[in-house]
């Protein structure tokens, strides 16, 4: 799963990569611990051209009566072209999500204690989250955007954090992802765990554990036991 990540000044990189209408990536303000139902800014493309919008982390289906309370913020790429909840999404509002990278919890054997870690590129590259967006519209008055990341089994490295990660996708399948045109057929493959030499995990402070610990902190190696003395 991806429950928590960070944009960075690094995701620029990314932003440098398009031309938005009307929208200015130099004033994306950096964040270190992002969590669901927040506001974040995702990359999509339309036939107008590509966008860079803040949207909720949390998809709410077209066909919702309600946001509800349980924030779809990943989706089972296995499965996302037939859920009721993403399919739609799938074909139509596919979009991109620039991350210095995410969070996962380690379970450690024979305790109940969870040790958060930090998985990024490596080279201090920003990655991409493949990700799907609604429109919905509130029946009681107002419109939301709203997006979801996509998951798939772990690499190697992430084997021994969780039994899931998100898909992280090339720059070349970025188009791929973004391109409205593309079918099902063409989607597929990119759904995917990228390849074990390009991330790597280090364990984090458990500050990170509340949305409220937002700082550069976050991201920052725990110390280690000779550190402390």
């Amino acid at each position: 799963m991806c429950g928590r990540f960070a944009q960075t000044p690094i995701v620029q990189a990314i932003f440098s990569r398009y031309t938005f209408i009307g929208e200015d990536p130099a004033g994306v303000v950096p964040r270190f611990n992002i969590a669901p139902t927040q506001p974040v800014p995702v990359i999509f493309r339309d036939e107008e051209g590509d966008h860079l919008h803040p949207m909720r982390w949390g998809l709410v289906p077209h066909w919702s009566k309600e946001i509800g309370t349980r924030p779809l913020f990943n989706a089972r790429g296995e499965t996302v072209a037939e859920k009721p909840s993403f399919r739609t999404a799938f074909k139509k509002r596919r979009c991109i999500v620039p991350a210095t990278g995410f969070y996962e919890w380690k379970k450690e054997p024979g305790t109940k204690k969870k040790t958060p870690h930090f998985i990024h590129m490596k080279g201090e590259t920003p990655m991409v989250f493949a990700g799907l967006w609604e429109h919905w519209n509130n029946p009681e008055g107002g419109d939301l955007n709203s997006f979801t990341i996509i998951t798939t089994t772990p690499n190697a490295v992430m084997e021994p954090l969780h039994d899931r990660m998100p898909v992280i996708l090339s720059e070349d399948d970025e188009t791929a992802w973004l391109d409205p045109d593309n079918e099902a057929e063409q989607l597929h493959p990119l759904i995917k765990p990228c390849e074990d030499d390009l991330i790597e995990a280090y364990p984090v402070a458990p500050d990170v554990g509340s949305a409220t610990h937002e700082d550069e902190d976050c991201i920052k190696p725990a110390p280690t036991q000779g550190d402390l003395f």
